[in-house]
């Protein structure tokens, strides 16, 4: 982070700067938080996407680590949006509601059922700023399974704001939005995680995720951080919030010049190699949304900085800002991996991840054999193994009889 943080615009530097007791893995936390919720406040600043399609800067921010890691440093995204839900809430929609529908809100409560939240999404209407929040991502444990009563189907379509329809037979009500905006941010543990993510229909590609595989310690408590509380600190930036959000409250589009799109091509053909590498499909899928979600967060970062004064209805944004924004996904993209390696259980078997993990670097077939006895199963065992680890490129073969490890670069 200390490569990234001095190239932020300054608002972001500010109100990174608030709390100075954090580590690298809360620092990660805080900027995925305040990027989210930038991002959520501003819906019409749209660019074109890679297929062409107009795409709003909104994030899915998946916050995963062991308790007393410093989860909970996402809150950070929801008090400098306070004063900007506030006046949204105050607004009054035109549109002609029927009783029982929610009130205008921004921030939804993450446990809601899936008619609910798309009464949600109606409310508040085309391009409105949404945040789906939750410090534990147990609450979403019956909402995000794809079931009659899950809303996986609508966060998919929401991030590429596909048309949403649903029909209620109570009443014979139809509800349609027809550019749906939502933003996430939900932390919890892997363990959590790996129930509810689903990477099979897409919705885990689209995440981005800030993952700590260490311990939690216990952290001192320095009398004089007695007298000043974080929230008291964030709060002086909820007038910046207000201030962006007022700013791209009118359609604005955001243009790319060639050379900033051939480093978001770049970028995306690099990390699509690790992810076709080593998880297929999934991986590609992966890499896909993460080269997309460079160019989101380039439109949050360009918002950061020019909200102060007018804005262009049409403005572009500079390639040091595509680049940082390529610094900053890399940042996050071997948790993304690290994660979905986890997800797919690599090694289903743990006497086989055991006999993987007790072999060294390099390794012969013979010494692999005795290996593989010595936890219990056939020497005749091990050629099978090898072919299987070969194509899920976790080996390679030197010459003959002599094997490598392949590690993974977001296992290093």
């Amino acid at each position: 982070m200390n490569t990234i943080i001095p190239r932020l615009p300054q608002l972001l530097q500010d109100i990174l700067s608030v709390d100075q007791n954090s580590n690298e893995f809360q620092k990660k936390v805080q900027l995925l938080s305040v990027l989210t919720s930038i991002g959520a406040v501003i819906p019409k600043f749209q660019c074109v996407n890679r297929n062409q399609k107009l795409m709003s800067p909104n994030l899915y921010a998946v916050i995963l680590g062991a308790p007393g890691s410093g989860k909970s440093k996402i809150d950070v995204g929801m008090t400098i949006m306070t004063k900007t839900e506030d006046l949204i809430k105050q607004t009054i929609s035109t549109v002609m509601l029927e009783p029982g529908l929610p009130a205008k809100c921004v921030v939804i409560p993450s446990n809601t059922s899936r008619q609910r939240l798309i009464q949600h999404l109606f409310v508040n209407g085309s391009f409105s700023p949404n945040v789906l929040y939750s410090t534990e991502m147990d609450n979403m444990k019956s909402t995000l399974k794809d079931q009659n009563t899950g809303f996986s189907e609508e966060l998919r379509k929401a991030f590429e704001h596909e048309k949403i329809n649903y029909s209620v037979k109570t009443g014979n009500l139809t509800y349609t939005i027809e550019h749906p905006n939502l933003s996430l941010i939900v932390s919890g543990t892997l363990d959590q995680a790996l129930g509810y993510l689903n990477v099979e229909n897409g919705l885990f590609s689209r995440a981005l995720i800030c993952y700590s595989t260490h311990k939690a310690e216990f952290k001192d408590q320095k009398a004089e951080d007695q007298n000043k509380p974080l929230q008291v600190g964030y709060t002086k930036y909820q007038d910046d919030v207000l201030e962006i959000f007022n700013r791209y409250n009118t359609p604005r589009t955001a243009k790319f010049t060639q050379n900033g799109l051939d480093l978001i091509k770049s970028y995306g053909e690099e990390v699509l190699k690790i992810g076709s590498t080593y998880f297929g499909d999934n991986g590609s899928g992966v890499a896909f949304r993460l080269a997309a979600i460079v160019q989101r967060i380039a439109l949050i970062l360009f918002a950061s900085k020019h909200y102060a004064t007018e804005v262009n209805e049409e403005v572009l944004i500079p390639d040091d800002l595509v680049a940082l924004s390529i610094d900053i996904v890399k940042h996050y993209q071997d948790d993304n991996f690290r994660v979905l390696w986890e997800i797919q259980q690599v090694f289903k078997d743990e006497v086989e991840k055991a006999i993987y993990d007790a072999l060294d670097e390099e390794f012969t077939t013979s010494y692999g054999k005795t290996v593989c006895t010595g936890h219990g199963f056939s020497d005749r065992q091990f050629p099978r193994l090898l072919t299987k680890w070969k194509n899920r490129n976790l080996v390679k073969r030197v010459k003959q009889g002599e094997w490598e490890k392949t590690v993974p670069p977001f296992m290093s």
